[in-house]
This record gives C-alpha cells, structure tokens and sequence, in this order.
C-alpha cells in the first residue's frame, strides 16, 4: 500500500493531542504496537519532535503501562532504528504468534497500520490506525459507531442543535433524534450528553470542535455554577439539585445557565464538553457508563433470501394474507452533513472497524 497521500500536508488531528492520549490510557491497561507501524513512524522522530504514535508510547511508559510489539520478526529493526534517534527500547514485552488476541480483553489500546485493521475480527477497544506516526481518525470505541452517527455526535458537542444538525442533512428532526436515542444505551450510556461526556473521558471523542465554537475566552465555574452542570449530564436537574444543592428547579436553572454562558457555550451539553476539555469539570465526575449489553457484536446482518428456509406450506384459504406492495425505493442522493465525508442515517448506527474505515477522517469543519 501507498502512504505517501497521507504524508507531508495532512492536518492536525483531533486525535493526537497528549490529553487524549493520557485519557486512553487511563480507561486501557496498556498498549499494542505493531511493528510495521513504529517503522513507519521513525522517519518522523526528531530530537525536538515525536509523531503521535510515540508520543502515546511514552505516556504509557510515563504511567508504566506495559507496550507489547506485534510483530516479532521486525524487533530488531524496530530497536535500531529508534537507537539511531536516540530513542531507548519502547516496548516492554514482544507477543509471539497469534498471541496478540489476548489482548481484546483486557482493552489495550491497539495501534496498527490502516492494511491491517482487517485482522481484527470484532471490535477492539481503541483500534488505532497510523500513518507515518499519524493517528488517522477516532480510536475505535467497544461498541463503535457508523462514521455518520459519529459526525452526528461531533456535531451535538460543538454545541449544534438536533434542528441545525437535521436541516444541515435534510432530515427530519425526529429521524435524528430517534439515532441518538438508539446509539446511547448499547455504548452504556442514559442520554446523549453522557454519552459524549463519557467518550471525552475515555479518550473516544476529542474535545477540539467543541473549543473551536465557544464565544470569547471561557471563565472559571463558581461551584454553584459547576455543580448543576455536572449533575445534568446524567439525570434530570431538579432532582440532581434537590440532591446536590438543596434548592428547586429554578435556581438549579438559573445557575446552569450561568455556567453555559461564563464557558461561552451554546447549550448544556456544549458547556459540558467545553468544561471538559479545560478542566472546569474532572474527568471523575462523569458517571460511569452502565454495563454494555449483552451480545453487543457489531452490526446486525439479516440472511440472504438464498439461505433462508421456505415457508411451510398451508391450506388454501387459512395461509397469512397476501403481503402488501413494496413502496417506492427512494431514489434522491444521500444528503452529506456539511464538512463530513459520510452521508446521513443511510448506514447502519453502528458498524465493524474495516481498512477502508479507519481512514475516515473526523469532522473538522465544524463552524
């Protein structure tokens, strides 16, 4: 495969920053690193600069997370070429064979080159595709979402509303709610707040788009302000209030919307994202999400009609009534959301990380 399209003038992703990266860390035991993509990654270590890939090696060893090398046979190489920049040994173990597996559970963070993705059978948490050392998109979630969905929740962070977000994909509002209804119980979440409050904190979800929509310079939080921001994030405010403050829904409000307008943000959940990113509310304050449903593997996939068993036959005259004509297929052009590469809801909401995939890039037009 040919990496050179991807060298040189790719823009700075959302998801090389070193907060995201400790944040990934803090939710995944350890890392995987296959060979092949930290020899991609030497031409770009300087003495004065590390390309993503390293640097998230480093942190792991800063936290002392084990880093295990995929990819036996390239060891050597790998540990030449990083000593020729001046770099130690930054893998502490080296997986033989078909070892690797293991590592699905525990979720360690798992960084391969964008060919390789497609060894992976399921999901595995924090799939990462690199590039030269570049990270190429989000890191892969448990139960991922379908890039549209994903650019639907990008969207919401930055502080859009469902009605600016549908009319932007010419959908109805209530279409594009149903999604996020649907996307956040199976990722362990109650509300699509939590849902991208707890992504952020899990190192799933960059912050960036939200800081790049706020007005002015964001203020500090009063704890009267921070504490009804906090609390909304996961459960309805007046009794998060009556719990946390001991006053009644209206000042729980008023001083709610004293946060969203000290951090210059759009809406709660905006502020909530923004709050995040500069620290105003700890990564510990967000709920934890619930258990993952059982049998979350991926897409559904119905049988094709050539497999399926042919219905038993009947009696005439007591058989199911004879089944109504198919509607007219729709035959206008997916609607693209502005600045994403992906149409809208004409996808499955949740999808399996595929080499063509994980060289989506994450929505960066965010205005």
């Amino acid at each position: 495969m040919n990496y050179l399209p991807f060298t040189g003038d790719l823009p700075d992703s959302a998801y090389e920053g070193d907060q995201l990266l400790r944040r990934l860390l803090r939710t995944h035991p350890g890392v995987v690193v296959d060979a092949q993509a930290l020899i991609s990654a030497a031409p770009a270590v300087s003495r004065v600069a590390l390309p993503p890939l390293v640097r998230l090696l480093v942190h792991a060893h800063e936290a002392d997370l084990p880093v295990l090398l995929r990819g036996a046979e390239h060891a050597k190489q790998v540990h030449a070429l990083y000593r020729q920049r001046g770099l130690q040994q930054l893998w502490t173990d080296v997986l033989e064979g078909d070892r690797h597996r293991h590592t699905a559970h525990p979720p360690y963070v798992t960084a391969v080159l964008p060919d390789q993705v497609h060894e992976f059978l399921g999901p595995v948490p924090g799939l990462m595709a690199t590039v030269h050392g570049r990270l190429i998109g989000p890191p892969q979630h448990p139960v991922p979402l379908a890039p549209h969905a994903q650019a639907m929740l990008v969207h919401l962070m930055a502080g859009h509303t469902y009605e600016e977000v549908a009319d932007r994909a010419g959908r109805p509002t209530g279409l594009l709610r149903s999604l996020a209804a649907r996307v956040t119980s199976p990722r362990g979440c109650r509300s699509i707040r939590h849902m991208i409050a707890r992504d952020i904190v899990d190192g799933y979800l960059a912050p960036d788009a939200a800081l790049a929509t706020v007005t002015g310079e964001p203020a500090a939080l009063t704890e009267d302000q921070r504490k009804p921001l906090i609390a909304s994030i996961d459960q309805k405010l007046l009794s998060a209030a009556d719990r946390h403050q001991g006053y009644g829904r209206t000042v729980a409000y008023e001083h709610r919307s004293e946060a969203v307008r000290a951090l210059g943000a759009r809406n709660p959940t905006h502020a909530v994202a923004v709050a995040l990113a500069i620290g105003e509310i700890a990564d510990d304050d967000v709920p934890a999400r619930d258990p993952y449903p059982d049998g979350i593997k991926g897409p559904r996939r119905s049988t094709p009609a050539s497999v399926r068993r042919p219905a038993a036959p009947t009696a005439p005259g007591t058989g199911p009534p004879a089944p109504r004509a198919a509607p007219e297929p729709d035959r206008r052009p997916p609607t693209r959301l502005a600045g994403t590469s992906t149409a809208l809801f004409t996808e499955p909401v949740f999808t399996q990380p595929t080499a063509a995939g994980a060289l989506v890039l994450p929505d960066r037009a965010i205005d």
